[in-house]
């Protein structure tokens, strides 16, 4: 650089004023700027890119270099902002978005290419659109209503039944059932207190199916953990299922086998 653009550069660079610092480069040259310990704005306008070499970190500090609220780490180019990211022009993310115990809301669509991984709650004004699976871990809850157009339940393992016992559901909504062995015909009687354990949560959908086909079929009384219509008890023979609605202290029945 000649000393007449040196001299301009400078020039252009020590320009102080009232509401701040000014910063401008016209030529494509580094310039180091350092201010004394005020709280003044900085505005950087440049001709051509800027760079932070060396794998440097940008720290932006909302106090007197004590309380950091943005930094731009150089060397793995992560963002961490304690703040609101606010991306007027769209958000592409291709690999993992994971929240840190807070909330991610989205008020637009969003294309996710990688895995979402949340720990606490997605609120998202104009719905979520998933055209892959989704898996979750714990409970999936929807506030308002639920549109499927297909509904597969995963069943627990298949559980043996044992007369004078009963079946538990636990938080399954499909259970298969069949005997021991120790009975071939005839009706296998289940708890006549607890025919069906209390189930996880109040609302709770049940189907029972009895795969047994040597001869014997189940029996659920009424009043076993289980309310029927009218004192009746259920009569499942091979392959029948039933339904049952948890209600918060008892079973319900909702439909399917023989009631007798």
């Amino acid at each position: 650089m000649d000393k007449k653009k040196l001299l301009r550069a400078l020039a252009v660079v020590l320009v102080v004023v009232a509401a701040g610092v000014w910063v401008r480069s016209d030529v494509a040259k580094q310039v180091q700027v350092g201010v004394a310990a005020i709280r003044e704005r900085i505005a950087i306008d440049t001709r051509d890119d800027s760079y932070i070499w060396n794998g440097a970190d940008v720290i932006v500090y909302s106090d007197n270099h004590s309380t950091q609220k943005i930094r731009l780490i150089g060397e793995s180019g992560d963002i961490d902002a304690t703040g609101v990211i606010t991306a007027g022009g769209g958000l592409v993310i291709t690999g993992n978005l994971s929240d840190e115990n807070g909330s991610f809301r989205i008020n637009d669509n969003v294309l996710v290419t990688g895995t979402l991984g949340v720990s606490s709650q997605v609120n998202a004004a104009n719905g979520v659109a998933v055209t892959g699976g989704i898996t979750a871990t714990g409970a999936l809850t929807v506030t308002s209503w639920g549109r499927f157009y297909g509904l597969v339940l995963q069943p627990a393992l298949a559980q043996v039944v044992t007369a004078g016992y009963g079946i538990t559901p636990g938080n399954y909504s499909l259970l298969f059932l069949a005997d021991d062995g120790g009975q071939a015909s005839g009706q296998i009687l289940l708890d006549g207190t607890v025919g069906i354990v209390d189930g996880t949560y109040q609302g709770q959908i049940l189907v029972i199916v009895w795969t047994d086909a040597d001869g014997a079929s189940l029996k659920i009384s009424d009043n076993s953990n289980v309310q029927f219509p009218a004192n009746k008890y259920l009569t499942l023979a091979a392959f029948d299922a039933a339904q049952f609605l948890w209600h918060g202290t008892d079973w319900v029945y909702l439909g399917g086998g023989t009631l007798n």
